[in-house]
This record gives C-alpha cells, sequence and structure tokens, in this order.
C-alpha cells in the first residue's frame, strides 16, 4: 500500500539506454530527496496494448514525477503521443513535474530538438512544467517546477538544480560515452 509521503514516479522509456538514464536520474533524486519512493517503467512498446496504456495513464495521473526518455532526434511514435496526451488530459492539477531525457545521438545544438519542441508545445498546451534535458539543450528560465506542486516541498533538490542549470555528468548520457 503506498504512504501518502510516498514519492511517486512513472518513466515512459524508449530502450535501454533510455531506461538507464531515467532509473539513474530517478534514484539519485529518490536519494536526493531522502523519501520513499515507488517507480513504475513502461517501455514504448508496451504502450501499445490498450490495457497496459491505461494503466500507465492511471499511474501517471496520480504521480509525482513523470519522465519520459527518448532519442531526441526522432518523433515520439504515435501510441506514445496518444498515451501523453491521454496523461496530460487526466492528471491531476498542480501535480507532477514532466521531465523530458532527450538523447540526441552525440548532436549538440543551441535549438531544442523538433522532440525537444513538440514536448514543450504539449506542456504549454496543457499547463504541466517540463524540464527538458538533451544534449546541449536545456529549458531556459525554469521557475522551479516542484515549487508549483502542492504537495512537495519548496526546493529543488541539488540533483535536479544541477541537471537543469548547471554543467552536469548527465551530459551525453549514451551507453558508450
Amino acid at each position: 500500500m503506498a504512504s501518502e509521503l510516498e514519492f511517486k514516479i512513472v518513466i515512459v522509456y524508449e530502450d535501454f539506454a533510455a531506461t538507464v538514464r531515467a532509473k539513474e536520474f530517478a534514484m539519485q533524486l529518490a536519494d536526493q530527496r531522502k523519501t520513499e519512493c515507488k517507480i513504475n517503467s513502461w517501455k514504448f512498446d508496451f504502450l501499445r496494448h490498450s490495457m497496459l496504456c491505461q494503466q500507465a495513464v492511471a499511474q501517471a495521473s496520480v504521480a509525482d514525477l513523470v519522465i519520459i526518455s527518448a532519442d531526441g532526434g526522432a518523433d515520439l511514435p504515435a501510441h506514445i503521443n496518444t498515451w501523453l496526451e491521454s496523461w496530460l488530459r487526466q492528471r491531476q492539477d498542480g501535480l507532477a513535474v514532466f521531465v523530458a531525457l532527450l538523447d540526441q545521438n552525440g548532436e549538440t545544438s543551441d535549438e531544442p530538438s523538433r522532440l525537444g519542441a513538440y514536448l514543450r508545445q504539449m506542456a504549454a498546451k496543457w499547463s504541466v512544467d517540463l524540464c527538458c534535458k538533451g544534449n546541449g539543450w536545456r529549458r531556459p528560465e525554469l521557475s522551479g517546477p516542484f515549487e508549483a506542486t502542492q504537495r512537495r516541498p519548496k526546493f529543488i533538490p541539488p540533483v535536479l538544480e544541477e541537471v537543469l542549470h548547471g554543467d552536469s555528468a548527465y551530459r551525453e548520457w549514451g551507453l558508450n560515452d
């Protein structure tokens, strides 16, 4: 049974490298928060199945943190776009920070990838805070998404602050880097 104080994280990932990035990020965040975390992970392929997709939407709608980890150089598959729209429509107001961890295969640019731009557009449409981390791009003027949530302390853990605003060890998160 989940505790009210438990920090709920949902990870939706494309492949093995993407899940490693996301789980490492989630575990470091959990260590910084010093609270119990419940992590549910969903591979893109699993969400092709209606029942599993509905379960992932339900989990994400009550999550504190939702992470999409994917190849930033490609568009999301149609069924993931559908999942994303369903989650954003059903999420509880004031809850969930949305994090996109995008691997752009070593490409660096001052501009967001097409996927990063799409996710920013979706976040704006549904009024959700988005923290997007890709090679060479991070969302400017981030106003502290953790402060916008109702159930969480009013601080950004140092590991998230480093990922969002500083040069970090997360740069170019490929397996062979």
